[in-house]
């Protein structure tokens, strides 16, 4: 057998995502060899509308352009849509990357207008600054509740209006960040991965002063800005891969495996 074709042969990998996005991540683990260990620390709640936000979905098609920067945010607006309510071709539609494009897609039955390829609030902002530069500049953005405001205030700042519509929250998952604490203090995990800066705090206080448990195993980042939360709890990712994916991701980790650039234990 070509050790090259599972990279991650033996690895047990802890998956952290929310239970609608653990199992596809776990199966992209298991598909190179891992061992995947599911363990949600945050779960997706959605929210009742404030008025205000119930007024701006019957609304929808009075904007110029609709902001999408998750799975999660195409999901839960499709459901919050009041039934009267049809997304025709007004407004536009911008989504950060490919799979929030494809979730958008399969929920609308048509493809977004456009799509950033770098999977970030700075990516989609400047995707939309360089690909609408005509009409009127007014977007609806469906968002969580502690969603970073880095897009709507680098739109705002370059003339256009964006109104908000909280749609859901993520929360701790206290079952999930039972079994995280519990599959790190039996070493039971060589390599646990990361997907936002919410995750990273649920895991550091599901481990209640025991967060050396975390030096113990290597820290997998989908970016930059989950990189950063990790950095200021005093700790440092191994792996953080060029795009912002959980494919790019467990690709990273398959690399650095192979380059020995990780500790793990020796598999059979």
């Amino acid at each position: 057998m070509d050790p090259s074709a599972f990279p991650l042969r033996g690895l047990r990998v802890l998956v952290t995502r929310p239970q609608e996005d653990a199992q596809e991540t776990a199966e992209l683990v298991a598909s190179q060899g891992g061992v995947p260990v599911v363990c949600p620390l945050l779960a997706v709640v959605p929210l009742p509308l404030a008025p205000s936000d119930a007024s701006r979905l019957r609304s929808l098609a009075s904007y110029d352009l609709l902001l999408l920067t998750s799975r999660n945010a195409v999901r839960i607006l499709r459901e919050a849509l009041p039934p009267e309510v049809a997304l025709g071709p007004s407004p536009r539609v911008a989504c950060v990357g490919p799979r929030t494009a494809e979730a958008f897609l399969q929920a609308f039955g048509r493809p977004p207008d456009l799509v950033a390829e770098e999977e970030t609030g700075e990516g989609l902002a400047r995707a939309v600054l360089a690909g609408v530069s005509e009409g009127a500049r007014r977007a609806l953005f469906p968002r969580a509740r502690k969603a970073r405001e880095v897009l709507p205030e680098r739109l705002r700042a370059a003339g256009w209006t964006v109104d908000e519509v909280v749609l859901y929250d993520t929360l701790p998952d206290a079952k999930g960040q039972a079994c995280a604490r519990k599959a790190l203090a039996e070493g039971a995990v060589d390599v646990v991965l990361l997907f936002s800066p919410s995750a990273v705090t649920a895991l550091v206080h599901a481990l209640e002063g025991e967060e050396d448990l975390l030096r113990r195993v290597a820290l997998a980042c989908i970016g930059p800005v989950t990189a950063r939360r990790l950095e200021e709890f005093g700790l440092t990712p191994a792996v953080q891969p060029e795009h912002y994916t959980a494919e790019a991701l467990v690709a990273a980790l398959g690399r650095a495996v192979a380059e020995g650039k990780l500790p793990v234990r020796e598999r059979r």
